[in-house]
């Protein structure tokens, strides 16, 4: 899944974050060949003022969290939501999906600064079941880690989404 984090600044160590998804697929069985999933909707953590270390979390109902020194603003054009996604393929299809584990995600500024993103949760759980007409969907959210000092930028990076056709 690729992902791209954009910041604006509006104001002391104001940050705007927006996640942009794509998606990778795998398969366990034969069928699972003609499945195909895509992204509709971006992670986006909104616009938030960071005074010291803290978190800010979207979940995958897409309402807010923080904690620490971070705290979220509803201003601007750059809304907080989940990822989307649509799941299609075969009728009654079961598939389950995984998300990064803690840890594994970091995002660059490309001048020494980053930021992790953990947490990753979706709206599903274990798994889900494709509707009698081939169609499935689920949310993803995730915590946002910033530091003290985080510095202003635009900081991009990666991480994967798997759905498994069972």
């Amino acid at each position: 899944m690729n992902l791209s984090l954009h910041l604006a600044c509006r104001g002391w160590a104001c940050l705007c974050l927006r996640i942009l998804c794509g998606l990778a697929a795998a398969s366990c069985c034969a069928h699972a060949a003609a499945q195909n999933v895509s992204n509709t909707g971006n992670l986006s953590f909104g616009t938030f003022v960071a005074t010291s270390a803290g978190t800010v979390a979207v979940r995958a109902d897409g309402s807010r969290g923080q904690s620490g020194g971070a705290f979220v603003l509803n201003q601007g054009s750059n809304t907080a939501a989940a990822a989307q996604f649509a799941v299609h393929g075969k009728a009654n299809t079961v598939y389950a999906v995984t998300l990064p584990a803690d840890n594994t995600v970091l995002m660059s500024d490309g001048a020494g600064h980053s930021m992790a993103v953990k947490s990753f949760t979706s709206n599903l759980s274990g798994t889900s079941i494709l509707s009698k007409n081939g169609n499935g969907q689920f949310s993803v959210g995730a915590t946002l880690v910033v530091g003290a000092s985080q510095a202003r930028g635009s900081y991009t990076g990666t991480f994967s989404v798997i759905v498994n056709y069972q």
